[in-house]
């Protein structure tokens, strides 16, 4: 399982600092098949370095700014009529 992993990791890592494209004159790709798929003539690839890094989404969270004026009794109570007032729409 180790290995699994390890395979995906350096995959991964490849495909984020590598560009990979067909290369100019590679045979068609035809596919074989037995105890394995593979690649009749092999996969001629064209391997360059990426200029740029890959944009990589930020996972900033926003933080919510809590009023110290209102306790949770009150909220509680708001929760409440609102419940009040969706129950008597309902009806």
């Amino acid at each position: 399982m180790f290995a699994s992993y390890e395979v995906v990791v350096a995959l991964a890592m490849l495909v984020r600092r590598f560009n990979f494209q067909m290369a100019v004159g590679a045979p068609p790709v035809v596919m074989t098949t037995g105890a394995t798929i593979h690649t009749t003539q092999g996969l001629n690839m064209a391997v360059t370095r990426r200029i740029k890094p890959p944009i990589v989404p930020s996972l900033q969270m926003s933080t919510l700014e809590v009023d110290p004026s209102v306790s949770i009794s009150d909220k509680t109570e708001e929760i409440g009529q609102k419940d009040q007032v969706y129950q008597a729409q309902k009806s």
